[in-house]
């Protein structure tokens, strides 16, 4: 009779440690966000042959129109530019996202309770690349060089902006085409997306870098390539 009475405390015992366990044990539930995803298309222009030395003079003047801070009438002669040119190539890719650039999503969408957005497109030189990494930031990619200062191919300007409309339907696409007028030859392998305008910088978030498909791009002095960006969350 002892021992069964020791036994229903026993089970008396482990029941109450049971029932206050159900209490102080946290509910979990994962949700698993998925990043929303860039396709790029790049589509270059070269200067009408007989009409080169005209680009090249309505390049000058874009230039000097900035300098000044006169975007409106720089924009205004650079659609005029554009009736001077043909297209060379065209090509489209979707991106690798970043760890950073995957951080900085449930950073800023889920903590911030201020956010204005900045978002810049980069260029991806051929010199010395190996391969993109998840694991890559604006201060470290040994995989690859940006395009446009120190290596080839140069281009005027810092890092242009990208300009998105309005998102519908789970996707959100630039408004106007994020433009580069080169001022030197070389190849440019694919394009990238940070949050800081100075081409060369190391700061700001990398969101995400892609190669174009079918490889290499070859691009000559005068050379325009015009960028547009659509990003789906998946």
């Amino acid at each position: 009779m002892k021992n069964f009475k020791l036994n229903r405390l026993s089970q008396a015992i482990r029941i109450g440690v049971m029932a206050s366990l159900a209490f102080v044990t946290g509910a979990q539930a994962v949700e698993k966000v998925g990043a929303p995803r860039a396709v790029y298309r790049a589509t270059c222009y070269e200067a009408i042959p007989e009409h080169k030395e005209l680009v090249q003079s309505i390049q000058i003047q874009i230039a000097e129109l900035k300098a000044k801070g006169r975007l409106a009438d720089a924009e205004w002669l650079h659609q005029r530019m554009m009736g001077h040119m043909r297209e060379k190539w065209d090509v489209s890719q979707s991106n690798l996202v970043t760890t950073a650039g995957l951080t900085d999503i449930l950073d800023k969408y889920f903590k911030g309770s201020s956010y204005t957005a900045a978002w810049f497109c980069g260029l991806v030189s051929s010199v010395s690349f190996s391969a993109y990494n998840a694991a890559d930031t604006m201060s470290s990619h040994s995989g690859w060089l940006e395009a446009g200062g120190t290596n080839a191919p140069t281009y005027t300007g810092n890092r242009p902006a990208l300009t998105f409309g309005t998102a519908s339907a789970g996707s959100l696409a630039t408004s106007s085409a994020s433009s580069f007028t080169f001022t030197g030859a070389g190849t440019v392998k694919g394009m990238f997306a940070t949050t800081v305008t100075t081409k060369d910088g190391t700061t700001g978030v990398l969101y995400n870098a892609v190669n174009f498909t079918g490889g290499d791009r070859i691009v000559a002095n005068t050379d325009v390539v015009n960028v547009s960006v659509t990003f789906t969350a998946t």
